[in-house]
């Protein structure tokens, strides 16, 4: 079934729009999944009247109902949609249809403008553990996962040796902003119905601190309006790069041991003791000098893991 991979259904859906919609503006959505067209429907009336004609489209991330002709100012209308997942599924969250009914007034055209001072960012760095096969040590026992698409998996029995510290952008947008925007611009990178997103850039010795940016979408339009980039604090440049982990400070076994690489991951006839046991750190990976596992002794003494200079 489309579902079991979690990619093909709605999970949730709420308006962008508050009480009022310029004449000549659109009807958006939020929502949370993806589904094809034909799994909606949608409707909209003049209380009291007919249903008026429009079309769907998608845009910024939001579903876009365009009337084919503008709404008529100072008239309420009313808003039925109905989302329906052909394979509803409770694992990934598909229920086996959604429904909303919202109202809404038309006021005078007009175009709001974006509330940049409405978002903030915050950038700061973590060190994600290497999942190649050559940095991974597990107790004496443990074997690392390995999984075709993905490759090396960590487990609680095991831990890796390297590590490189990657820039962390975090993005918030207050609420407020929806509500001033009348549901008529699409902020990026907002996706759905979170009012954050993180975004983790790996090290780039070109361009190490990439600035954030964000963007709105005026839906009536499609114009794409650009906010003032946000950019990282340049000290966070040293935090970037290379480290050398020591893996008993993530593990409680007393040995560790590290296996060849078999047609389907580690092969579990072929291991030894990780030849890092018995030096104090975990020091043993390829390429490290003397002077550079002095560091990293110095480092751990502190509990502070040892990192190479940015690339």
């Amino acid at each position: 079934m489309a579902s079991e991979d979690c990619l093909d259904g709605w999970v949730a859906m709420e308006p962008a729009f508050t009480e009022t919609i310029p004449a000549d503006g659109v009807i958006a959505l939020r929502a949370e999944g993806y589904g094809p067209d034909e799994s909606l429907e949608f409707t909209v009336y003049p209380n009291f009247d007919e249903p008026i004609a429009g079309a769907l489209e998608r845009s910024a991330g939001m579903l876009v109902w365009r009337p084919e002709e503008p709404l008529t100012p100072g008239l309420a209308y009313t808003l039925h949609v109905r989302a329906v997942n052909s394979f509803p599924d409770e694992w990934c969250g598909f229920p086996k249809e959604i429904e909303l009914l919202e109202t809404f007034t038309a006021t005078e055209p007009g175009r709001p403008e974006p509330r940049w001072d409405l978002f903030h960012v915050r950038h700061w760095v973590e060190v994600h553990p290497s999942t190649e096969h050559g940095d991974i040590v597990c107790c004496e026992g443990a074997y690392a996962s390995y999984d075709v698409p993905t490759g090396y998996t960590i487990n609680d029995l095991c831990a890796a040796t390297r590590g490189e510290g990657r820039l962390h952008t975090g993005y918030f947008i207050d609420p407020e902003a929806w509500r001033l925007g009348l549901g008529q611009l699409g902020y990026r990178p907002f996706r759905d119905l979170d009012v954050d997103d993180e975004h983790v850039s790996a090290y780039d010795a070109d361009i190490p601190l990439p600035c954030a940016e964000i963007s709105a979408t005026d839906l009536i339009t499609g114009e794409v309006l650009r906010g003032p980039p946000v950019c990282p604090d340049p000290g966070l440049e040293e935090e970037l790069g290379a480290y050398i982990l020591d893996p008993r400070e993530a593990l409680t076994c007393d040995k560790l041991q590290t296996c060849e690489e078999g047609d389907w991951g580690w092969d579990p006839d072929d291991c030894h003791r990780w030849r890092g046991e018995g030096r104090g750190c975990g020091c043993a990976a390829e390429g490290e000098g003397g002077a550079a596992a002095l560091g990293l002794v110095l480092l751990l003494a502190a509990l502070r893991p040892w990192r190479q200079r940015p690339r």
